[in-house]
Parts: C-alpha cells; sequence; structure tokens
C-alpha cells in the first residue's frame, strides 16, 4: 500500500559485492524489490581462494560459509595476523587477548572503554561493539578482563561465530564454533590499559 506521507519521492537502493538488487512492479501495482546472491560473484570468490590448490568439498564450503556470513564447519585452515597495542590475532581456535596497564601509567583511571571487532576472511569488519566499564577507584585489570568476556559472549550476533570466551586474571580467551579463518580485533578507546591479541 503506497503512503505518500510515508514515502519519500526519491528513493536510492545499494548493495554489496554479490549482491542483485531488481526492481518491478507487480500485477496489483505494489512496488517489488529482489534482492538476490549473485552466484557468479560468488564462485569467483572461492574460485580466487582455491584455483591452484588440490582442494576438498569442506575447503570450499568453508569458503562459501565464510564469504556468505555463515558460520562454518571444522576444516579449513585459519588466516594469519599478529597482535599489538589493540590489535587481531589470528583464528586457530582461540584466540587470546590480553589487557595490561598501559606504559607509565599507575591506575585503570575511571572508565575504560574497549572496541572489539570480528573480521572474516577477506578483511572487512562483520561486527564491531564497544564495551564500556566504569571503574571504582583501586579497579584491577581483571574486572576488565571480565567484563570484556561478558561483551563477547553476550553478544546474539557474535554467537554465530565465537562459541565462548573466558576471562582469566587479566586474559580473555575467545573460542571459536569453526576455523575458517575469522579473527578477533581489540582497541582501546578509553582508559589507561594495553591490550595485545594472539
Amino acid at each position: 500500500m503506497f503512503d505518500s506521507d510515508n514515502i519519500s519521492i526519491a528513493t536510492r537502493v545499494e548493495s554489496c559485492d554479490g549482491i542483485d538488487v531488481t526492481y518491478n512492479l507487480n500485477s496489483v501495482g505494489e512496488a517489488v524489490w529482489k534482492v538476490c546472491i549473485n552466484s557468479a560473484w560468488l564462485q569467483s570468490q572461492i574460485d580466487a581462494r582455491f584455483a591452484t590448490l588440490n582442494t576438498t568439498a569442506l575447503d570450499r564450503i568453508d569458503t562459501l560459509e565464510t564469504v556468505t556470513g555463515v558460520s562454518g564447519a571444522a576444516g579449513s585452515s585459519g588466516g594469519s595476523g599478529s597482535g599489538g597495542s589493540g590489535g587481531s590475532g589470528s583464528t586457530s581456535g582461540t584466540n587470546t587477548i590480553s589487557i595490561a596497564l598501559a606504559t607509565g601509567q599507575t591506575n585503570l583511571g575511571s572508565e575504560v572503554v574497549i572496541r572489539w571487532s570480528i573480521i572474516g576472511l577477506d578483511g572487512r569488519k562483520i561486527l564491531s561493539r564497544n564495551m564500556s566499564q566504569k571503574l571504582p577507584a583501586g579497579s584491577v585489570v581483571e574486572r576488565i578482563a571480565h567484563s570484556l568476556a561478558t561483551s563477547i559472549i553476550g553478544s546474539e550476533a557474535a554467537a554465530s561465530y565465537i562459541a565462548g570466551a573466558a576471562s582469566t586474571a587479566n586474559t580473555v580467551t575467545v573460542t571459536w564454533i569453526s576455523d575458517a579463518g575469522f579473527s578477533i580485533t581489540a582497541e582501546v578507546i578509553t582508559g589507561n590499559v594495553a591490550i595485545t591479541v594472539a
């Protein structure tokens, strides 16, 4: 049903790589937008990764699931990455996020905000969330690690990729559902802490 008070005169539809959008009017005059995955693009993504390798069907399925953002089954080899001050780690079953006082700092401050993100095989950010923790005087790094683990396992969107996140002392161990090349990054937005990811 068309409502001229609630619909703008001009509409622009944008799609990402591998997505086709078509427009049509149906028999009753309704505007119909159809969104589909471009199978040729998807095939090219898989072929580009495995063109010169002797691959199994499971490798190709894992790639298909990764490209489309679906959680895959174990079996393909993970990507590689390196940790940093704020940083990212490669998927090899688990990643460990280490949290410490920043160089030259003697206390955590009154608030810490950490942004964590899940990165896909192609390097694109799949999702990103902020963990914010108000800190009473005398707080310790373990409190930050616990809050970060809670933020990660509490995210419904992350549940498609991450099987769990557990904190011990000053670390958070992230366990992946599959070894399909996902990685996690973490960066400090506010606070007197430093992060490395391995």
